[in-house]
């Protein structure tokens, strides 16, 4: 397994997504997070929906996989939170080296 990765999760909206992201710098268990507007599409409790959502992607290590999904599962409002893991298989050193500095 890799040393860091990228962990996905979506929001309702904006804000919903800055609460867990303030939440996750503050204790220092990503060294940075991203938003994006996506649409999704996908079913949910036998219906289709079709929903605008916030993407957040969160660059960490592997160390900090367990607590991070913990943090995000303690203060996501959805049911069931999209949390999906990708290792960083290579990067700029000195990028990966500033995860380990701020995550640290």
């Amino acid at each position: 397994m890799e040393k860091y990765c990228v962990v996905l999760t979506t929001f309702a909206n904006e804000a919903d997504a800055t609460k867990i992201i303030n939440a996750v710098l503050e204790s220092k268990l990503v060294a940075c997070a991203q938003m994006l507007n996506i649409h999704s599409h996908y079913t949910w409790k036998g219906a289709i929906q079709h929903e605008p959502e916030i993407l957040v992607m969160f660059k960490t290590t592997w160390k900090l996989y367990n607590a991070l999904e913990s943090k995000i599962k303690e203060l996501h409002p959805y049911e069931v939170p999209e949390i999906i893991a990708m290792d960083i298989k290579n990067g700029s050193a000195s990028y990966l080296n500033w995860i380990d500095t701020v995550t640290a």
